[in-house]
C-alpha cells in the first residue's frame, strides 16, 4: 500500500538535499482543468498550455514517492497530455475512456475510482480542483482535504462548496500545513518548495532577537536557511555589480547557535545524509512561544531513532534561547555522537535578488572555552564595528564532559558527547545560549555579557519554559484579539499579533531600535527605514505605552538622516 512505501521517501538518496514534497497524505489527485489551461484543445489544433505551479507540485510529489492521480472527464486525454508534453506525470488516469461505467464531470465517483486504483482510502487522500462542482465532489467524496484554486474570483463560491482552503495559484498550496486549531500553526511531511516560507513563519523572536525555524542540523543549502536576527544590528557593504559600485545596508545574520547534529555508531552525521527522515512533525505554539519538532529517522543499517526537539526564544531574559533534544532508540541499543554548538561561518543569502552582492558581513570570528559545558563565540561586523559574542552551554544528563568538535575554516564550533543508548530510553541534551553586542548597556563586553546571562539563567529548559509562558501569558492578556469566524481566520489572526509581539515586544522600550519591515526573520530588507512604526503603534501605544515612546524617539533621532 502506499502507506507502507512512504517511509522511505522522505527525502533523496543523499538524505542531504531533499527534493520531493512528502505531505501527511498517501495520494493526492488532480483534475485536468487545474492541470492545463485549455482541456478542449488537442494536439495538431491550438496545442495545450500547462499551470506551471500546478505541474512543479505534481513532480515534487512524485520525486517524494506520494502516488498521484488526475481525473477528467474528456475522451482524448491521452493527445492533451502528450500536446502538454505530460505524458507518464501521473500514477493513475481516470478519465471518459477509461472509467469503467463511472460517470463523467465532477462527479465523487471519479475521485473514487482514481483514489481505489491508487490503493488509498479516500481519508489519506487529498483533491485539488479549480471548480466548486469538483470541491463539493470531493467533500461528498470523504476525501482527507479539498483545496479550491480560485483563477476567476470566486472564493466565497469554492468556500461554499466545501473547500478546506482556498490558493489562487497550486504553487501557493503547501499540503503539509495544518490548521486543525487556532493558536497552533502545524506542519507535517517535507515540501523544500515551501521549506523557505514554514522557516520564516516559524521564527522564535522576543524583540531583542528573532531565530527561524530551521532545522538544527542544517547549514544553508538552498532549501533551509538557519537565520540569527538582532533588532537594530545593521551592517554596511560595498559590492561590485556588472562594473558599478553599489553599497547597500543590511540587518546581519547573526552566528547560528541552533546548531545540532546526530551520528549512529560512528557512520555519516544526520547533516551528511548517514540518516533518512521517515517521519516529521512541525508545530509553533502561539500562546506559549514555543516550536516544537518530532523526526523518525533511520540509519542505512535499519536502526532507528526518534528525536524531539522544543525551543523558546525567551520572552522572560531576552539575551537567552534554548533549545532541548529528546533521543530516543527504537529496536536497538548502541552508540551515538552528539554536537551541539555555533556556527559563525553565515553569511546574508536568503534572498535572490541579492546574489550579486557581498554576503559576508561578520570578521574576527574568535571562540573562547569559558568552562568544560560552556564556550563563546565572537565576531565583529566588518563596516558598523558591533560586536556580537554567543555563548552556548549544552548538557546532558549522566554523560561525562564533552569533547571538543572545531571546523575552523567554516568557523563551526561545538561540543561533542558520545553517548550509549539503550532501546526506549530517553537521552535528554539540554543546550542553552545567550546573545549579548556591544550595542547592549551596562556590560564590560559582550562575552562576559553574554556569559553572565549564562549564569543568571535557570538550569533546564522547563524552568526557562515556566518564566518564558508566563511572559507570554500576560502578553496574549493584553493583545488576543478573538473573532466570530473559522478557525483558520482566527489562526492567520492570532499568527500575525504573534509574529508583532516577537518583533515589538516590552524589550524594545529599552533598544535604539525601529520596527524592521520583515520582523526578525530575514535580511531581504536591506537596512532602508521607512515609516513602519505607523502600521503598529495603534496597536502598541494602547497596550505598551513605553514601547511606543521608544519607537518615536528611534524616529527622531533619525529625521536629519531622513
Amino acid at each position: 500500500m502506499a502507506g507502507d512505501r512512504r517511509a522511505h521517501r522522505h527525502v533523496g538518496t543523499s538524505g542531504v538535499a531533499p527534493i520531493g514534497a512528502t505531505p501527511p497524505y498517501d495520494a493526492v489527485i488532480f483534475d485536468l482543468d487545474g492541470v492545463v489551461t485549455d482541456a478542449s484543445a488537442v494536439a495538431g489544433d491550438r496545442g495545450v498550455r500547462v499551470f506551471t505551479g500546478t505541474v512543479a507540485l505534481v513532480r515534487r510529489l512524485r520525486a517524494g514517492g506520494v502516488p498521484t492521480g488526475l481525473v477528467t472527464a474528456a475522451p482524448d486525454i491521452d493527445a492533451l497530455l502528450a500536446a502538454a508534453d505530460l505524458e507518464g506525470l501521473f500514477d493513475v488516469i481516470v478519465d471518459g475512456a477509461r472509467r469503467g461505467g463511472v460517470g463523467g464531470g465532477p462527479d465523487a465517483a471519479l475521485f473514487l475510482e482514481a483514489a481505489r486504483r491508487l490503493g488509498v482510502a479516500p481519508g489519506r487522500v487529498a483533491v485539488v480542483d479549480d471548480t466548486p462542482e469538483g470541491v463539493g465532489a470531493a467533500r461528498r467524496g470523504g476525501f482527507a482535504l479539498a483545496v479550491g484554486v480560485d483563477r476567476l474570483g470566486r472564493r466565497e463560491v469554492l468556500e461554499a462548496a466545501g473547500a478546506d482552503l482556498v490558493v489562487q495559484d497550486v504553487e501557493q498550496l503547501d499540503l503539509g500545513a495544518l490548521r486543525a486549531d487556532p493558536w497552533s500553526l502545524v506542519y507535517e511531511g517535507f515540501d523544500p518548495a515551501h521549506e523557505g516560507h514554514r522557516e520564516a513563519l516559524t521564527t522564535l523572536g522576543n524583540g531583542y532577537m528573532g531565530t527561524r525555524g530551521a532545522a538544527p542540523e542544517r547549514a544553508a543549502d538552498g532549501v533551509h536557511y538557519p537565520g540569527t536576527y538582532l533588532a537594530g544590528v545593521y551592517n554596511r557593504l560595498t559590492s561590485t555589480v556588472h562594473g558599478r559600485q553599489v553599497e547597500d545596508e543590511q540587518i546581519v545574520n547573526a552566528p547560528n547557535w541552533l546548531l545540532l547534529d546526530v551520528q549512529v555508531e560512528g557512520g555519516e552525521w544526520w547533516s551528511g545524509g548517514g540518516l533518512i527522515t521517515t517521519r516529521s512533525r512541525r508545530e509553533l505554539d502561539l500562546r506559549h512561544g514555543v516550536l516544537s519538532r518530532r523526526v523518525d529517522l533511520a540509519d542505512a543499517a535499519g536502526r532507528r531513532l526518534e528525536i524531539t526537539q522544543r525551543r523558546l526564544v525567551s520572552m522572560a531574559r531576552p539575551h537567552v534561547a534554548a533549545l532541548e533534544t529528546v533521543v530516543v532508540a527504537r529496536g536497538w541499543s548502541g552508540r551515538v555522537a552528539v554536537r551541539s554548538g555555533v556556527d559563525a561561518g553565515v553569511t546574508n543569502a536568503n534572498v535572490a535578488e541579492y546574489a550579486l552582492l557581498q554576503k559576508r558581513h561578520l570578521r574576527g570570528i574568535a571562540v573562547r572555552l569559558q568552562a568544560a559545558d560552556l564556550f563563546a563565540v565572537e565576531a565583529d561586523t566588518s563596516q558598523s564595528g558591533i560586536r556580537i559574542a554567543v555563548a552556548a552551554r549544552t548538557s546532558v544528563a549522566g554523560a561525562g564532559p564533552p569533547g571538543w568538535d572545531a571546523d575552523a575554516r567554516r568557523h563551526r564550533y561545538a561540543h561533542r558527547f558520545d553517548l550509549s543508548l539503550r532501546d526506549g530510553a530517553p537521552v535528554v541534551i539540554d543546550k542553552v545560549v545567550a546573545v549579548c553586542t556591544s550595542r547592549d548597556v551596562a556590560i564590560s563586553s559582550p562575552v562576559l555579557g553574554a556569559v553572565d546571562e549564562l549564569d543568571r539563567a535557570p538550569r533546564g529548559f522547563d524552568r526557562l519554559l515556566s518564566e518564558h509562558e508566563a511572559m507570554w501569558r500576560r502578553l496574549w492578556d493584553r493583545f488576543s484579539i478573538g473573532l466570530d469566524a473559522d478557525r483558520e481566520v482566527q489562526l492567520v489572526l492570532n499568527l500575525h499579533v504573534f509574529h508583532l509581539l516577537q518583533t515589538i515586544s516590552p524589550h524594545t522600550a529599552a533598544l535604539d531600535a525601529g520596527v524592521p519591515a520583515r520582523g526578525l526573520h530575514g535580511e531581504g530588507y536591506r537596512g532602508h527605514v521607512f515609516w513602519d512604526e505607523l502600521f503598529v503603534l495603534p496597536a502598541v501605544a494602547t497596550h505598551l505605552p513605553e514601547v511606543a515612546r521608544a519607537l518615536l524617539a528611534y524616529r527622531w533621532r533619525r529625521l536629519d538622516a531622513a
